[in-house]
């Protein structure tokens, strides 16, 4: 398999408002086998899904 930059996989949904999307997005491309094997894909995967996640209540 090979890797597109996460971010700009998920940046559309992101920079639409469509969070949960850009939430999923980054989350399968982490779920990939071998993902880790992409240091800097991984890396922006990794701070995507930080970005769209929820702060605690």
């Amino acid at each position: 398999m090979r890797w597109t930059s996460a971010a700009d996989w998920a940046a559309p949904n992101y920079a639409a408002g469509r969070i949960t999307e850009a939430r999923d997005q980054f989350r399968t491309a982490l779920a990939v086998p071998g993902a880790d094997r992409y240091p800097r894909e991984h890396a922006q995967a990794v701070e995507g899904l930080s970005r769209t996640e929820r702060p605690e209540q």
